[in-house]
């Protein structure tokens, strides 16, 4: 495989339970796995390829697509999935349990054998018995392995190796002893931070390891004790999924002091001890360029991106947004006079000199990861660096770019956006109006309908089929089929809206800080920075229009606090030295709170959502009126705790690391709780001094809460000293989130008794987790009564499916249509159990294996011959069970996987079987 194959490649994905049954308890041959986990494209998986004979690549193609597979990484999960909101930890089952699991495997078997072999003796159809004496003895063979080793284990079950172990021992037990698999040795080699946050790492060929790693370490002397945690998070940005790469020469590289500035403001400040304490006097220090780089235009065309604002760049312990900037213009307009300015020299951060005409990149050490590890010579680490990326060619990768809105001028916000705002049922209406619109339009107009379907058609859904359909012949909207799919889409529509998903008048855009200020500083690394172009809350972006003022949110928003008013101005200077699209913004941050307001953002590809929707920011700037909310102020500290690189010490941080996914769900929907009771209080309860005292109390835990959020979000490079869990507990037990409620004791003595309030209503749209509700006055739970008030759609008188359909005289081949019927049931089946094993929509290899299921459902009906005859025959059938509603048939549960399937297959020949009316009436 050569390097300009940009695909990724599919690896074993394992979770760690059944891994040491296959290669402990030598269970591998009764044990599934399936190639779910990737190494995506990335400078990590140029570098395995080079190891042609080792890294083993081998290319399928399946339903013409071509898919890249390896054995020599493995990818190992320490969580088996999440279900009701919990995960299921992976644990090494005991004897007892190990045996009762295999009995009934055997048993499962063997049933199926007997059930198979009681058909097989009434068939009348040969090449059913021909199945059913393969699947006997494929059921057979099985069932032998399965009883030789539970045979085996019995004989030995007094070996360590059925003991039960939790999931550390587990961890420290793979991480430290690796593992064999298909008769090759395994060990630990690397996991990036969302994999930790995952509980998931990487294994790898053993022969393959110390060259990988050599090659991921660049040299770097990592002996005695270090920051192992961030190391681990540094060491993996060459793994970071790329969309191309680029050719840039170190040596043209300019490296520039990190900048800071310091001021004092009100705000809420939350360290170590979790508590929140107001300071009018707080000190913030914001890194003006934290993440930031410009790079020269002519760079970004070489790869024919000169319209690109941006670009997330990787490479060795780098990691830097670069902006495109013309650099060479603004150093040739500064060039001191009476030099030449091809002979012009300036000097970087390190000591070393450049020609002003060699500059084409400038960075700062925070985007330097190395340095973290180069002790006190910063310089020799830098010639390393350049040395290292010089062998492997000058290429960095390219993370991605700035991206517009799919949505044209609009954007989706999410709940929580919606929830901090201090709105009342006006106010709600007037933001979800768009919203309400489309979805009567979803309702009433066929036209829009078949419009959304079009527009959001893919692989995994039947929109392209329905729309086809529509062109054919507009009637079929009256039919039960496609009424009784248009109900669900649209339902599902509104509990999206449900969930806080309306779209308004914003874009995202990726910030980039005091750029003009960063060229500045390369003619003069020591003078101090000042706002020299952009002051206090001003911003440039060509997005919105100049003179106004815009709401800036950041994800994670989870406080009123985290609203950013921001006034957008024209910038002469900022338009003439870069080249930004409308999906760039300029901000100020210095002497300006805006980083620690948009929580914790940075300058390392950062994007906020501005807000033009009129109805919005009208509603921000009430809400910022009616109540102080000082900026919230993250003053955790994390004293250093190196520790030496060993196996054993990574296994104890990735433990430590594994909860914080777990946490950041559990912190979001914790802080909107706390808004929630704080809206319902504000506006249900009688102004008195325990109503303020409940309400600020419901402050102090959110300022915690957003605090905490930042933690959870980089624990994985930065472990910190404070238990989260309790921090959690503690704010659960709040007295604002409970209520006095009287109850009757023995002998009719009256109690009173605090009880926890339920969750607001809107819960069911945004979290998992089973809870008892109740109507609370907030904007999520306003939301969804208005959708709710939402009319039905129009009345369509019924058209039998059948009516569109030509007569199609001759029968189909009944036997190829009994195949047919199976296999889309047991795809069906598959995508249910997929469903309820794995309720996280967002769980990359539960998607990969949703299309994997479409993909071979596809192969496997392409691959028949099917005539007309037999189409025409399965849509007869199809449309007896939606034209006779009473009547009991096989297909009820797959007629629309069935459908798109044999549409997907054989478009061209399915279409022709329905009968061509251009002009019918849409409804009636």
């Amino acid at each position: 495989m050569t390097n300009d194959n940009n695909k990724g490649v599919y690896i074993p994905s394992i979770e760690a339970e059944q891994l040491y049954d296959m290669t402990v308890r030598g269970l591998e041959n009764i044990t599934k796995y399936e190639y779910l986990g990737m190494v995506p494209f990335s400078l990590e998986l140029i570098k395995l390829r080079s190891f042609k004979r080792l890294f083993g690549e081998k290319m399928i193609v399946k339903n013409s697509k071509e898919k890249y597979y390896s054995d020599a990484v493995i990818n190992v999960k320490f969580k088996n999935k999440i279900k009701k909101n919990k995960e299921i930890v992976s644990n090494v089952r005991g004897y007892d349990n190990l045996m009762e699991r295999m009995t009934n495997q055997l048993k499962s078997l063997n049933k199926s054998i007997e059930d198979t072999q009681k058909a097989l003796e009434t068939s009348q159809n040969k090449r059913e018995s021909v199945k059913m004496e393969k699947t006997i003895n494929y059921l057979s063979n099985r069932a032998s392995l399965v009883n030789g080793h539970i045979e085996r284990i019995r004989a030995d079950k007094d070996n360590g190796i059925y003991e039960s172990m939790g999931a550390p021992e587990l961890r420290q037990k793979l991480y430290v002893d690796g593992f064999t698999f298909k008769g090759r040795k395994y060990v630990f080699y690397k996991r990036t931070a969302s994999k930790s946050r995952q509980s998931q790492c990487l294994f790898i060929l053993e022969d393959l390891f110390e060259p990988m790693k050599e090659w991921s370490h660049m040299g770097l002397d990592l002996t005695g004790k270090i920051d192992v945690a961030s190391l681990l998070a540094y060491e993996s940005l060459v793994s970071s999924s790329l969309e191309g790469t680029i050719t840039i020469n170190p040596d043209n590289i300019f490296i520039i002091d990190d900048k800071f500035s310091e001021f004092e403001v009100n705000a809420i400040e939350v360290g170590n001890d979790l508590k929140a304490k107001p300071n009018d006097k707080a000190t913030i220090r914001n890194n003006i360029w934290d993440g930031q780089g410009l790079m020269n235009v002519s760079i970004f065309e070489s790869i024919g991106q000169r319209d690109k604002g941006m670009a997330l760049l990787r490479q060795h312990f780098f990691k830097s947004c670069v902006f495109n900037a013309n650099i060479q213009q603004f150093l040739e307009d500064n060039c001191p006079e009476g030099i030449e300015y091809d002979q012009w020299e300036l000097i970087d951060m390190f000591g070393n000199t450049m020609k002003a005409k060699d500059i084409l990149v400038i960075t700062t050490p925070s985007s330097l990861k190395f340095l973290k590890y180069a002790n006190e010579d910063k310089k020799g680490a830098f010639n390393n660096w350049k040395k290292c990326v010089k062998q492997d060619n000058n290429l960095f990768g390219i993370c991605k770019h700035e991206k517009p809105s799919k949505y044209g001028d609009r954007s989706y916000t999410s709940y929580q956006m919606i929830n901090t705002l201090d709105a009342n049922k006006e106010d709600i209406k007037a933001l979800a109006q768009y919203e309400v619109d489309y979805i009567q339009g979803l309702q009433d107009d066929d036209e829009a309908y078949i419009k959304h379907l079009n527009d959001k058609k893919e692989l995994t859904n039947a929109y392209e089929m329905m729309v086809d359909l529509y062109k054919i012949n507009p009637d079929v909207v009256r039919t039960k089929m496609f009424r009784d799919y248009r109900k669900r889409q649209i339902s599902n529509y509104k509990t999206k809206a449900k969930g806080g998903k309306l779209r308004l008048k914003a874009d995202y855009c990726t910030v980039v800080s005091n750029p003009y200020e960063m060229l500045e500083t390369v003619l003069d690394s020591d003078r101090e920075v000042v706002a020299s172009v952009l002051k206090g809350n001003e911003i440039h972006t060509t997005l919105h229009p100049f003179g106004v003022e815009y709401t800036l949110v950041r994800n994670p928003h989870n406080a009123m606090h985290n609203f950013f008013k921001a006034e957008n101005v024209e910038c002469n200077l900022i338009d003439k030295y870069f080249n930004f699209s409308k999906n760039i913004v300029v901000i100020n941050s210095i002497g300006s709170p805006i980083l620690d307001i948009c929580n914790g953002m940075d300058m390392d590809s950062d994007t906020v959502l501005i807000f033009a929707d009129e109805n919005f920011n009208k509603i921000v700037d009430r809400t910022l009126v009616h109540r102080n909310y000082p900026v919230i102020l993250n003053q955790i500290t994390s004293e250093a705790s190196p520790v030496e690189l060993t196996n054993e010490n990574i296994a104890e941080i990735d433990e430590k690391t594994a909860k914080s996914q777990m946490w950041i769900g559990q912190i979001t929907n914790l802080a909107q709780y706390q808004v929630s009771l704080l809206w319902d209080i504000q506006n249900s309860e009688d102004d008195t001094e325990k109503k303020e005292e409940k309400i600020n109390e419901l402050l102090d835990n959110l300022s915690i809460l957003v605090v905490l959020s930042n933690v959870a979000i980089d624990y994985s490079k930065k472990v910190v000293n404070v238990d989260v869990d309790k921090a959690l507990r503690d704010i659960k037990k709040s007295k604002a989130a409970k209520i006095e409620v009287v109850e009757e004791g023995e002998k009719g003595k009256i109690k009173f008794k605090l009880k926890s309030r339920k969750k607001p209503r809107f819960w069911k749209y945004v979290s998992s987790s089973a809870a008892e509700m109740e109507s609370f006055e907030c904007p999520m739970d306003i939301l969804i009564e208005h959708i709710n008030d939402i009319p039905k759609g129009l009345y369509r008188a019924n058209m039998p499916f059948g009516n569109l359909l030509i007569n199609v005289k001759d029968k189909g081949d009944h036997k190829q249509i009994k195949d047919i019927v199976e296999l889309i049931s047991y795809f069906d089946n598959e995508i249910k159990q997929l469903n309820s094993n794995n309720s996280d929509p967002k769980c990359t290899e539960k998607n990969d294996k949703l299309v994997s299921l479409y993909d071979d459902i596809t192969e496997k009906i392409s691959k028949k011959k099917i005539k007309p005859e037999t189409m025409g025959e399965i849509l007869r059938e199809i449309a007896n069970m939606y034209d006779n509603p009473n009547k009991i048939s096989d297909l009820s549960a797959i007629a629309v996987h069935l459908l798109n399937t044999l549409y997907k297959t054989n478009k061209k020949e399915i279409l022709k079987l329905f009968i061509k009316r251009e002009n019918s009436p849409k409804s009636a």
